[in-house]
């Protein structure tokens, strides 16, 4: 019986012996790259001050202030209470914030926070959405609707007319949509200082989830309004069945002919 090793052609015999030997120097020059790399990294955190990690830090601590104010959110128990609480979490996202009411082709002012002596009050804010610029749009089409003032200001039909917005700034309007229709809007922007994707972010999920939270306050309204009511119904369908119909007397009249 010949043996493998015997069998082996002598140009496979050697490209063994060549793979064995150069084994150890090629897993020498992988552990070398790792190091190298891993001392590249080290080096490059070290010249940017940490800032990789600092930002990784800074976008879990946006996560967490997001769903805590969901949870917020969800703890509401009126239609009041849920737009209290989305103005507060807006408000402390952008330096300059208003939460609008809209009923039947008008906004007003329920909060407003931020814009100075210009705006006081939200009670301020009364007005068509014809002629609050992209909080109108935003109504309309029911989605989020953003715009950077430039230098010469901002155009009629984008401004939101109730606040002169600040060169530079971001400014942003996302609808609260509930049962398919805009019943507020939040408007913000960031007064010119600069603008970073999380606050925007924020803003668009806390009004969004909001509109869930009012949806489902009004279903269980209807709901026990309903169910008030259904209980009358009843009682009267009740008494209007101990009385003989029309319909009866009639029979009745036909069965004794």
């Amino acid at each position: 019986m010949v043996s493998e090793d015997s069998s082996r052609r002598p140009d496979e015999e050697l490209s063994l012996r060549i793979l064995k030997q150069a084994e150890p120097a090629v897993r020498r020059f992988i552990s070398e790259l790792l190091a190298e790399a891993v001392k590249e990294r080290a080096n490059r955190l070290q010249l940017d001050g940490g800032n990789a990690e600092g930002q990784d830090i800074q976008n879990e601590k946006s996560l967490v202030t997001v769903l805590d104010g969901v949870r917020l959110l969800d703890q509401a128990e009126s239609l009041s209470a849920v737009l209290n609480t989305l103005a507060v979490l807006v408000g402390a996202q952008a330096p300059r914030v208003a939460v609008l009411t809209v009923n039947h082709g008008r906004v007003c002012g329920w909060h407003a926070v931020g814009f100075g002596m210009g705006l006081s009050s939200a009670r301020e804010i009364e007005s068509s959405c014809a002629d609050v610029g992209i909080v109108g749009q935003a109504v309309d089409s029911a989605e989020p609707c953003s715009a950077v003032c430039g230098p010469d200001g901002m155009v009629a039909d984008v401004a939101p007319g109730f606040t002169s917005v600040p060169t530079g700034a971001l400014a942003l309007a996302v609808p609260v949509v509930v049962g398919c229709e805009v019943k507020a809007v939040v408007y913000a922007d960031d007064a010119g200082k600069g603008s970073v994707a999380q606050w925007r972010a924020a803003v668009e999920i806390f009004a969004r989830h909001a509109g869930h939270c009012l949806e489902s306050l009004t279903a269980a309204w209807l709901g026990r309004f309903v169910e008030m009511h259904a209980a009358e119904i009843v009682v009267e369908q009740m008494s209007s069945d101990t009385m003989p119909s029309p319909l009866s007397n009639l029979q009745q009249s036909n069965k004794g002919s």
